[in-house]
C-alpha cells in the first residue's frame, strides 16, 4: 500500500447558500494505491448515489491512483443543522481516512426557530426521500 501523498481537494460550493440554491462539489483523492474509495457526507450521514457520480479514476506516471467524485443536491432546510451543513468528502484504502470538508450556513437561518420546533435539525430518513424527490423532479 503506496498512502495518499496528501488530504484529499474539495471544490465548489462554499460559505452561505439559500435555500432551494443548488449545492456542487468536486473532490479529489492524492495519488494512492490501491485505488482509494471516495465518498461525500452530509452532516456525517453518507450522501446516496444518485446525487453523486460515478469515481472517475486516473493513473499517474509512478502507477498511483487518483479518483474524482462530484456531488449536486438543492440545499433544503431539513439538511442544516442548526444553520450549518458539513459537506465532507472522505477518501479510504482499508481502514484509513483522509478527510476535505467545509462548513456551509444557510442564509437567514434564526436560532430561535430551533426554540419554537420549526428550526433545523439532524437529517431523518424522510428528509432524503424529500431531496430524492427533488433530485427525481429536477431531472
Amino acid at each position: 500500500m503506496v498512502p495518499p501523498t496528501g488530504l484529499p481537494v474539495l471544490r465548489g460550493t462554499s460559505g452561505i447558500v439559500t435555500e432551494g440554491q443548488w449545492i456542487a462539489a468536486e473532490c479529489d483523492s492524492a495519488p494512492a494505491l490501491p485505488t482509494p474509495a471516495l465518498a461525500f457526507f452530509i452532516n456525517h450521514t453518507p450522501v446516496v448515489k444518485p446525487f453523486m457520480s460515478a469515481p472517475s479514476v486516473a493513473t499517474t506516471k509512478d502507477h498511483r491512483r487518483v479518483v474524482s467524485r462530484t456531488v449536486g443536491f438543492p440545499a433544503h432546510r431539513r439538511l442544516f443543522a442548526k444553520g450549518h451543513l458539513l459537506l465532507e468528502c472522505r477518501v479510504t484504502i482499508e481502514n484509513l481516512v483522509w478527510t476535505a470538508s467545509t462548513d456551509l450556513l444557510l442564509e437567514g437561518y434564526d436560532p430561535a426557530d430551533d426554540a419554537a420546533g420549526g428550526g433545523a435539525h439532524r437529517p431523518s430518513w424522510w428528509s432524503w426521500v424529500v431531496v430524492a424527490a427533488l433530485w427525481w423532479i429536477c431531472s
